[in-house]
């Protein structure tokens, strides 16, 4: 399917539109109590829901948190080659980690 350069500008005309009124409409309510607090609701009614993902990304985020910690020790003590040899699956876990985007 082909668009036209007219078409691409009417979209991204209508798109910047769309945020620039949604920007505004967050201006006007950010500073209402009530939005704030259907906001809050909605956010912490979220996070219990997720709680299981929640824990289980934050499980995952310190093991490699703690590997690139000790990776960076090895290499300001450059001694990196013998991170590699001797903690293998650290060193795959930072290089895994790097690959995929995060979540």
């Amino acid at each position: 399917m082909e668009i036209s350069d007219d078409q691409t500008h009417k979209i991204l005309t209508a798109y910047k539109a769309k945020r620039e009124q949604e920007k505004a409409r967050y201006q006007r309510l950010k500073n209402d109590p009530e939005f704030v607090q259907r906001n809050r609701a909605r956010a912490k009614a979220y996070y219990i829901a997720n709680k299981d993902k929640k824990k289980e990304s934050y499980a995952i985020n310190k093991e490699i948190r703690g590997a690139k910690s000790l990776l960076h020790y090895y290499q300001t003590q450059g001694r990196e080659d013998e991170f590699i040899e001797k903690y293998p699956s650290k060193y795959k876990l930072i290089s895994d980690s790097q690959d995929t985007p995060p979540s």
